[in-house]
């Protein structure tokens, strides 16, 4: 998946990118499901405790804020938390709102931003 961070609306594609490139799932990608491909999942593998590759569905990372606090830890986790931080502040500052208050889908355009960058 591509990084195009800064025009993709919070959405399953967001989620998709977060889960690969921040969270270090492999193979992410979209199936559509229900009648007519109505919906769209994302489905990967993630690492499980003992380091073996589990299937599992996409988390809800851009919309659903239990979900976005997986982002810090993780961030910690890279060597990114000050930079992330950073970032993040800049995004909220834009929309005139304290750093406490990030969206979920600014902590992942933050986090994304921040990974592209040290790649």
């Amino acid at each position: 998946m591509k990084l195009k961070v800064d025009k993709l609306p919070a959405s399953r594609e967001l989620d998709g990118l977060v889960a690969q490139n921040v969270m270090g799932w492999k193979g992410v990608h979209r199936e559509d499901i229900g009648k007519g491909g109505k919906r769209n999942v994302y489905r990967g593998k993630k690492p499980d405790k003992l380091g073996r590759w589990r299937s599992a569905d996409v988390r809800h990372y851009s919309t659903n804020p239990a979900d976005a606090y997986l982002i810090p830890p993780r961030m910690k986790e890279l060597g990114l938390w000050q930079r992330y931080l950073k970032e993040l502040a800049r995004i909220t500052h834009a929309k005139r709102l304290p750093l406490e208050w990030a969206t979920p889908e600014q902590s992942c355009r933050a986090a994304l931003t921040v990974v592209k960058r040290r790649g």
